[in-house]
């Protein structure tokens, strides 16, 4: 790969090299090479937007480009071909209008004293582009170089190629619009085809059939938008055996889909919409808002096999709980994308914490159920946020949206939708906005710029919001821009959608991610989402960004780094950021201390929930710091009470040496307890100071979802361990008098429940809520924890028994079982006797790893580490103690030393990334 090649030559031979992709080949390209020619079959805007900007610096610097493309089987957009031939000049572009099999993507790249010529996959799906295509071979020869060049000119002034005059697209968009249903099967020849579970949704409802099985009557679906939670639901309930149905929700177009999605599953039963005016007291399948549903004797007094409740974030509002304790019920489930509510109320314990099955939109995204997207953040500079009063952690409503309905701000909206585009045959596009009268003014001006637009708005009627929703689906409609307030956060089915534009500063990861999830749905039209954020300098410009990041992947070429702050966004998905939104970041990281995003994290909860926070309403909030953050800023939650002026007086004037203020302080931290008891019993011994025991079963009781640990007091070893972590503040038993001479026992329970809340929600989700899956499913180079590696094996997380460095799951014969091995690279924290080797080779294919003390060749795990053949062995590496592990994959041992401990030498499946091996060496 000559002078491009990508890994270090000491840590990587030629033959172990990966092939990188095109995109960063020719964004790496842009900074050596002064002409660059581009052979590409079909030319949309997903190909070249995502390096606008690089065409751009290449071009002002004194490069030259040319592109040709082809008009071969339709799929390239006659709007992408009138953008790029502004960017680059009528000159430098030529399409070939021809009828052939289409030509791979070619990349010719020369300078004066460098020449390379790559190509992509030759056997991948031709609508692929650059973000997504590996090179297939390079050649960096010089003859090769001319051969190609010389192949390139040939096709170029072929008598069928042309230039993309605005006749030649305008005739070439018509061809396409009169043949659109030859180009792409029309949806409606499927209708016949009889519905069948998707993957997830296979997934989904084995979990909900084990949970029947062994909870009862409650489950929580967490998936992300797109997904198919309605039509899960109606595969439940059929499975269930459910003859009467009731489908709850807050808005009617939920109600809608609903009703249409059930019908397609119950064909036979009798259904009805239940909006105000319409009872239903007959049928069988009853769809009804919230609000309509507890106004209902019918409702209310029938007995219902099967409860949906969509939306399930809503549902600690009082009408939504009152209606669930209300109900008869058989089974409830509950649905919902982001169970963290936008109001910080905690929606679990609704379901007991029974989480059947949740995949986040990351997962989701990486597992091919929903469309990638390239996200753009664009610099809003038209607008001086700094002037925007401040109230409660966020913007003040009405002074931002006055402030965001200005003329140039809506230009520079224009010429970045246009510019960016979309993907598929025509555009749409959906605006999410500040308020009514900024949807207003949006949808006003973009009318009045020629661009067909409509508003959808929250007060506006269900029969117009379902009118405009299915002119905007259809395709022979000119509408093609919506700008929306309150409505399409949640819940609306729209897949026509293939492109978003962010117009107001997201103040909630929650709500941006309901929102991104509007246009993720799968579309036979549509590969990738095009995302536009307008961003702009205040203290949350990075919180859109942010939420896009990929926990468990790892640092690559799609990562983006700025200040301290790394963000991988899923897999085949790309964040594009402009030389003025990376200052922005900058500055708005450099000038934020812990201290005061702690501050304005704490105003937010506070306005959300109308009350004072505690620990446990940080639970899922990846928009908010974390409990560490807090602690390190203020201490403990006591004393960010006290800075924040929400304390009580009995907490102003509590001494740090008090036992009181001791317990508090303690009942905040981890304890890291391989089971519940710890807790159970410290809530027990407040909740019954008289009888710590008794306290302890009601801990089971009032925390149900914890039974599945359940264990007699007297058969635990919990004295020790209250004894370890409380010290003097526990002795015989139970907690010592002086801590109950400040508050009342229900205060108390109240403040320690609220504490050690946060701990037994993350507990509970890594030891009984992991969705079970096999280890085929595990993906090359992805971080792992070690509760999500148990849980590719086909069990829960038991941290008694999980917690070592080599793990065997046994298998029937003949077929070997699986063995884990989770090592660290890094083990100087560790005691002397236990600081083993473990490293990547230099031929960057082999690991060494150091078996414990204990382990020699010849017995037991020893020997089938080390035979190859006897199990598959499965490679998990950390760079140091408390970090997610890498997956390397199913490895074989090559050979191995010494015993007591073992030294092993594994051949991976395949080299180690570089930006693997950087972050674990």
């Amino acid at each position: 790969m000559g002078d491009l090649t990508i890994y270090p030559q000491d840590i990587y031979t030629p033959s172990q090299l990966q092939s990188p992709r095109l995109l960063d080949v020719l964004r790496e390209g842009f900074t050596w090479a002064n002409h660059i020619d581009i052979a590409i079959a079909f030319l949309r805007f997903s190909s070249f937007s995502i390096i606008e900007n690089n065409i751009k610096e290449f071009i002002d610097g004194g490069g030259t480009i040319r592109v040709l493309a082809s008009t071969y089987l339709g799929h390239s957009q006659p709007e992408a071909l009138r953008i790029l031939r502004e960017l680059i000049s009528i000159d430098n572009m030529r399409v070939f209008d021809g009828h052939f099999s289409g030509f791979e993507i070619k990349l010719l790249l020369s300078s004066s004293i460098r020449n390379e010529i790559w190509i992509g996959n030759s056997n991948t799906n031709l609508q692929r582009d650059f973000g997504t295509l590996s090179c297939d071979t390079n050649f960096n020869d010089k003859e090769y170089a001319k051969v190609a060049k010389n192949a390139f000119d040939i096709l170029w002034n072929d008598k069928k190629t042309k230039q993309p005059t605005e006749s030649f697209i305008d005739i070439f968009d018509e061809k396409l619009k009169s043949n659109i249903n030859s180009i792409n099967p029309d949806e409606n020849n499927n209708k016949s085809k009889k519905i069948k579970p998707n993957e997830a949704q296979e997934e989904a409802l084995q979990r909900l059939n084990s949970t029947r099985e062994n909870f009862g009557t409650k489950a929580l679906i967490v998936a992300a938008p797109g997904v198919g939670k309605t039509y899960l639901a109606a595969f439940d309930a059929l499975s269930s055996g459910a003859k009467t149905i009731l489908f709850l929700s807050h808005r009617l177009e939920h109600l809608h889909q609903a009703k249409t999605a059930f019908s397609k599953i119950f064909p036979n039963l009798r259904q009805t919409l239940c909006d105000g005016s319409n009872f239903g007291e007959d049928a069988e399948q009853v769809f009804a808002t919230v609000q309509s549903a507890i106004k209902r004797k019918h409702i209310l007094e029938k007995k219902w096999d099967y409860v949906v409740v969509d939306e399930f974030h809503h549902a600690e509002a009082p009408t939504y709980k009152l209606l669930i304790e209300k109900l008869s019920k058989r089974f409830l489930l509950g649905l919902t994308a982001t169970p963290e509510r936008a109001d910080g109320h905690n929606v679990w314990k609704l379901c007991d914490n029974h989480i059947a099955y949740e995949v986040r939109l990351t997962d989701a995204i990486n597992r091919g159920w929903l469309v990638p997207f390239n996200f753009f953040a664009v610099s809003d500079d038209v607008i001086d946020y700094q002037n925007i009063p401040w109230k409660s952690g966020g913007f003040d409503p009405n002074a931002l949206e006055n402030i965001l309905c200005v003329q140039d701000r809506a230009e520079l909206i224009i010429k970045h939708a246009l510019v960016k585009g979309y993907d598929g045959s025509r555009r749409a596009t959906v605006g999410f906005c500040a308020g009514r009268k900024h949807a207003k003014f949006m949808s006003m001006y973009f009318n009045k710029k020629g661009l067909i637009s409509e508003t959808v708005l929250g007060d506006d009627s269900i029969e117009k919001r379902i009118e405009t929703y299915k002119r905007f689906a259809d395709p022979n409609d000119p509408l093609e821009w919506l700008f929306v307030s309150d409505v399409l956060n949640e819940g609306v089915d729209i897949p026509a959608i293939n492109s978003l534009l962010f117009l107001r500063p997201s103040d909630s990861s929650t709500v941006f991610i309901q929102q991104l999830g509007r246009g993720l749905r799968l579309h036979p039209k549509c590969q990738v989402l095009t995302v536009i954020d307008f961003v702009g300098h205040h203290r949350k410009a990075w919180l859109g960004i942010k939420a896009l990041n990929d926990p468990a992947a790892m640092s690559c070429a799609r990562s983006i780094s700025i200040a301290d702050i790394t963000i991988t966004p899923p897999r085949n998905c790309e964040i594009i950021l402009d030389n003025k939104t990376r200052e922005i970041l900058v500055k708005v990281s450099k000038f934020r201390s812990k201290n005061q995003i702690c501050k304005d994290a704490y105003e937010k909860l506070r306005s959300e929930l109308q009350e004072p926070p505690f620990p446990q309403d940080l639970y899922s909030r990846k928009d908010l710091p974390t409990l560490k953050d807090f602690r390190d800023t203020f201490g403990s939650w006591l004393n960010c009470r006290i800075q924040m002026k929400d304390a009580e007086p009995w907490e102003e004037k509590l001494p740090s040496d008090h036992p009181l203020y001791q317990l508090l302080d303690r009942s905040e931290q981890d304890w890291q307890a391989p089971r519940i008891y710890p807790y159970a019993s410290l809530w027990g011994a407040i909740a019954d100071q008289e009888n710590p025991a008794t306290g302890y079963r009601k801990f089971f009781e009032r925390f149900t979802q914890w039974k599945a640990e359940w264990k007699p007091e007297g058969e635990t070893k919990v004295s020790q361990t209250m004894e370890r972590k409380l010290g003097s503040l526990w002795a015989n038993g139970c907690l010592i008098d002086s801590i109950f001479e400040i508050i009342p026992n229900n205060i108390l329970l109240n403040q320690i429940e609220k504490r050690i809340g946060l701990v037994l929600q993350k507990d509970y989700k890594s030891r009984h809520g992991g969705v079970l899956r096999k280890p085929q499913d595990l993906e090359l180079w992805k971080q792992y924890f070690r509760p999500e590696i148990i849980n590719f094996f086909g069990l829960q997380y038991d941290p008694a028994v999980h917690n070592t460095g080599v793990i065997s799951f046994s298998k029937s014969d003949p077929f070997p079982e699986d063995i884990i091995i989770i090592t660290k690279i890094d083990t100087s924290t560790a005691h002397e006797q236990y600081h083993y080797i473990n490293n990547f080779e230099n031929d960057a294919i082999t690991f060494r790893w150091q078996s414990q003390n204990s382990n020699n060749p010849k017995s037991g795990v020893g020997n089938r580490l080390v035979t190859p053949g006897m199990a598959n062995l499965h490679l998990f590496v950390q760079p140091k103690s408390n970090t997610p592990a890498v997956y390397c994959g199913q490895v074989k041992p090559i050979r191995y030393e010494s015993s007591n401990p073992i030294d092993v030498w594994f051949q991976l499946p395949s080299p180690i990334p570089l930006e693997s091996f950087n972050a674990l060496k």
